[in-house]
Order: C-alpha cells, then sequence, then structure tokens
C-alpha cells in the first residue's frame, strides 16, 4: 500500500514537471521514460480519464503487478488534462484505427512530437 502511495505522488510530481504531456512506461510502480524510435512511435489512449473521478480509478487500476504505458496531457480546448492508459504502435494504420475504436480525438506521434486527429485521417479511407 505504501508503495502505491508513493507512486501516486511521483506520478502527480512527474505530471507537473510535464504540462504539456508525457507518455511513460509502468513497471511495478516505477516509471520509466520512453525513448521513442521506429518501433515507439504512435500512441493511443484507450481510456478517457478526464475527470478527477476517472483519474482517480485509473491510478487504482495500477497495481504492483501492472506493467504498460501510461500517458498524460492537457486540453486546452476543453481545459481538462487526462491521464490515460495506452497502446503504443508501430503503424500508423493501426494506431489510426484503435483510435477511432476507441473515440479518440487524436493520437500521438512520439517520433516526430506531433498530435494526429484521428477523425481526419479516417475521412481519408
Amino acid at each position: 500500500m505504501f508503495k502505491k502511495i508513493l507512486f501516486k505522488r511521483v506520478l502527480l510530481k512527474y505530471a507537473k514537471q510535464h504540462p504539456q504531456g508525457f507518455t511513460i512506461f509502468i513497471d511495478t510502480f516505477k516509471i520509466h521514460e520512453l525513448k521513442p524510435d521506429q518501433t515507439i512511435r504512435y500512441a493511443v489512449a484507450i481510456t478517457n480519464n478526464n475527470t478527477k473521478k476517472l483519474i482517480k480509478r485509473c491510478l487504482n487500476s495500477i497495481n504492483r503487478n501492472f506493467k504498460g504505458y501510461l500517458g498524460g496531457w492537457y486540453n486546452a480546448q476543453n481545459k481538462m488534462y487526462y491521464l490515460d492508459i495506452v497502446n503504443i504502435h508501430r503503424s500508423l494504420k493501426h494506431a489510426l484505427n484503435e483510435g477511432y475504436r476507441y473515440n479518440q480525438i487524436a493520437i500521438y506521434d512520439l517520433w516526430k512530437d506531433k498530435e494526429i486527429k484521428v477523425s481526419d485521417k479516417q475521412e481519408e479511407k
């Protein structure tokens, strides 16, 4: 229990240090920064946590056995912060399809450090 509380504090501190957004790998309550390349490329949120209640639920779902990606970002349009469990894809097509399936506004190209709108790309199909 103590490790989980400490992890939450470390994660919140990390989020404050990266207010424009971040994608990290979590392994047994440890934060590992990603080094984007051609294989760690497109980040797709598979949750949509933008209220205190939903963010708290997301944090509570991370237990000591959790291994996966977590992303945080601030949406200036609706002035809300998001904290989501994230999948990473090599393929833009797969990432866009997953983003569309999970009703995401955008996915993120970690390699090029840019947002890609999901709706725009789906209309091009």
